[in-house]
């Protein structure tokens, strides 16, 4: 998935342009020809949970499971040496995973936000988280 651009029904056009920058006001992303960090990393954990159920539950077939966790140091169980007095550790991490960047919270300039309360039209509408 890190490879190949999604599919689509028909060719971009209208958003040639925009695909992959960022909008100016929102800080967010705009959409890209290419799969998204997080929906790899999502699909592959949806893969691994279907063969785990798969191979311990129903027990069909000779199956190995297509994304295995990289165990590091030793592929020892996780956690198995845990002091009870310290937090769990996370189990380990999928070894096809692509790393995410660390996100910074987005924001909205103040003249957006005056914008935004300009245009509601009544103290109820202020008020509510949805207007």
């Amino acid at each position: 998935m890190q490879l190949v651009q999604k599919q689509r029904n028909s060719p971009r056009t209208s958003s040639v342009a925009t695909a992959g920058a960022i909008n100016p006001i929102t800080r967010k992303r705009y959409l890209d020809d290419q799969y998204a960090k997080r929906t790899i990393r999502h699909n592959n954990s949806v893969i691994r949970a279907f063969y785990e159920f798969w191979i311990e539950e129903l027990h069909e077939g000779p199956l190995v499971n297509p994304i295995p966790r990289d165990r590091g140091r030793g592929g020892n169980r996780p956690n198995a040496h845990h002091n009870p007095l310290e937090p769990f550790r996370a189990e380990g991490k999928l070894r096809y995973n692509p790393k995410l960047p660390k996100q910074r919270p987005r924001e909205m300039p103040d003249e957006c936000w005056k914008d935004v309360f300009s245009k509601l039209t009544s103290n109820r509408h202020r008020a509510s988280p949805v207007g």
